[in-house]
């Protein structure tokens, strides 16, 4: 079997480091939009806010997740790609 080239077994740290970037652009634009169009109008602790902003969370964290379940794939493909080319020098 052929090696398979360096950039492709970092590929899931990547996924890693661009799930954590993904969620962070996810719930900024959020926040920011929550923030200025709230902010003069509603109290502290406003049960829409706080929905609202739950549904962003729960929205960062459903493409982080993804994105991470992604990564964890390649890494166990990458592991069995191992596996098998060791099983292949070994015969």
């Amino acid at each position: 079997m052929t090696h398979l080239p360096h950039l492709l077994r970092r590929t899931p740290k990547i996924f890693y480091i661009l799930s954590f970037l993904f969620a962070a652009a996810s719930l900024a634009p959020s926040y920011w939009e929550i923030s200025a169009i709230t902010s003069p109008y509603a109290e502290p602790g406003n049960p829409v806010v706080r929905l609202t902003m739950a549904k962003a969370f729960y929205q960062a964290l459903l493409e982080a997740t993804y994105i991470i379940a992604s990564g964890a794939l390649i890494d166990i493909a990458i592991r069995i790609w191992d596996k098998m080319s060791i099983k292949e020098q070994v015969e």
